[in-house]
């Protein structure tokens, strides 16, 4: 029977469930032997020259060649799934220069394991992309069922599960801690600098906040690092400020810019070789980062056995447990909408066979040949060869009809122990209460148990305070989205005139908003 996925109690987008992933630009390291032992089993496919495709409805697609070149999608993908060579996959992401370096990077970690398989990467415009100006609590205010991450997975997963994209790449801090049912994350490749930096606009000779003249603005559209910085630095402006990465640095730039400097994740800066635009990192107790950055998401259907038998050896298992607790903790903490919780974590990898696990005790589901792919992390086969212990999932076939080998029984593994530790902040939005959990570091033996540690640690920073500073955010975001949507409404009725059906729309999209949040207060979340 398959394995169901836990914490499937946020019914947003449809119902979700979870599974996290990631991967970075340390790819290239793969070993020989685990290079060697992956083509063991490559499949004996050779797929077919890629046809083209003549139609004209994907204007906003496309997708990157082996060598990480842009193709403006117009071909063979549009072929119905079923039709598509078994050996070629389709790599799904946003339109920005940083999903598709991200996206890059994976279907390139892919290609090195499976070399006879084809890894094709294709974008599309979501929701979050479309609409750059209007402030996010106004794209999708609080709520428990619609996450504000998932203006920027909810139409990718729709492509997921239709089966026009095979994989998902995301940046982890923008999953949502519950995923669609139907999904899950395979694995999280290594992370990158999870920490955040200061950076000053080119010409300004400012070296830190400190260094800052009072009143500065600095921009950054996260609340987090917003409710954080502003208890640590009260003389400054933090004012809103989205877009992709190249945006906002124009942005920051402009000759009329009115921001001093932003602050920016290090990994995304990174990964667009935009790394000498760093002025300075900035670290904890000024500022914890946020959930899952510097990781990226891998995410495939749930029971696919075609392309779950493709995710071996991509995974990287430290990293993995170590965003298995920051994502446990934020998903007991949020309650399905966006809180300023930053956190910070470390592992370090023990001998398991002296190291005794302090959660050995907790009841955890049973590892069996179709549980979801994380619940593997860390988890080798005796011979050290890349784990096989992940089969494909009973009477999924291959397009052509045939069915994949499955694994019924596992075979002998060898479980890894690590220290975890897991520091975590929640700060009220404008600074003035903060409340820090740093627990002592645990040993942990599985993904599960980093978990569940997580999820303890979220539990307790509630009982320290937490959960009265997440009730108050709370209030605060549905009165505030309630007199911002009241206003929107009311600039639609004197703009639109109704002489333009998509005014219309917008109109009654608000009206919708507005009816949402009057209605009964949620707060099962904080509970």
């Amino acid at each position: 029977m398959q394995q169901t996925c836990p914490h499937s109690t946020n019914p947003t987008s449809y119902s979700r469930s979870p599974v996290p992933s990631k991967m970075s630009t340390n790819h290239a390291s793969t070993s020989k032997s685990a290079l060697d032992a992956s083509r063991e089993a490559e499949s004996l496919f050779v797929p077919p020259a890629p046809a083209s495709r003549t139609d004209s409805s994907s204007e906003e697609y496309a997708y990157m060649n082996a060598t990480g070149s842009r193709i403006l999608s117009s071909t063979f993908f549009e072929l119905e799934p079923t039709l598509r060579p078994p050996t070629t996959f389709i790599l799904g992401t946003r339109k920005s220069e940083l999903a598709l370096t991200q996206t890059q990077l994976v279907a390139d970690a892919l290609s090195a394991y499976h070399v006879s398989n084809h890894f094709r990467v294709e974008w599309m415009k979501t929701l979050g992309d479309r609409n750059q100006q209007t402030p996010l609590h106004l794209l999708t205010p609080y709520s428990q069922q619609q996450p504000a991450k998932s203006l920027w997975t909810d139409e990718l997963e729709a492509k997921l599960g239709s089966g026009h994209f095979d994989i998902l790449v995301h940046s982890l801090k923008d999953v949502p801690t519950t995923l669609k049912e139907g999904c899950e994350i395979a694995c999280i490749p290594e992370r990158e600098d999870p920490g955040d930096a200061l950076v000053v606009r080119t010409g300004l000779i400012y070296q830190t906040l400190d260094d800052l003249p009072d009143g500065s603005i600095i921009g950054t559209g996260s609340v987090r690092r917003v409710a954080q910085l502003k208890r640590a630095y009260p003389k400054l402006k933090f004012e809103d400020m989205r877009g992709n990465l190249n945006t906002r640095l124009a942005k920051l730039d402009a000759p009329d810019s009115k921001y001093v400097a932003l602050i920016l994740a290090i990994a995304g800066l990174a990964r667009i070789n935009c790394g000498h635009r760093i002025t300075n990192p900035i670290r904890s107790p000024a500022l914890f980062h946020a959930v899952g950055q510097g990781a990226l998401g891998v995410e495939i259907r749930t029971g696919d056995g075609r392309v779950r038998e493709t995710m071996r050896g991509v995974g990287h298992w430290q990293t993995e447990w170590r965003c298995a607790a920051e994502r446990a903790c934020l998903r007991v903490l949020e309650g399905g909408c966006s809180v300023p919780v930053g956190v910070e974590s470390t592992l370090e990898e023990l001998d398991p066979e002296q190291a005794q696990g302090d959660l050995a005790g907790e009841t955890f589901s049973p590892l069996e040949p179709d549980s979801p792919m994380l619940w593997f992390s860390g988890i080798v086969e005796s011979s050290h060869r890349l784990p096989s212990s992940l089969p494909s999932t009973p009477g999924i076939a291959t397009p052509t009809g045939e069915a994949y080998p499955v694994n019924r029984v596992l075979p002998p593994l060898r479980k890894r122990a690590a220290k975890l530790s897991l520091s975590t902040c929640v700060t009220s939005l404008d600074g003035s209460s903060q409340v820090v959990h740093s627990p002592e570091p645990v040993v942990v033996r599985n993904y599960q148990e980093a978990e569940r540690f997580g999820e303890l640690c979220a539990k307790k920073i509630k009982q320290l305070g937490g959960k009265e500073i997440l009730d108050e955010v709370t209030r605060i975001r549905r009165e505030r989205e309630r007199k911002d949507l009241e206003r929107a409404i009311e600039k639609s009725r004197e703009q639109a005139g109704g002489t333009k059906q998509k005014d219309g729309d917008e109109h009654q999209g608000l009206q919708g908003l507005l009816q949402s949040l009057n209605g009964p207060e949620r707060s099962e979340g904080f509970q």
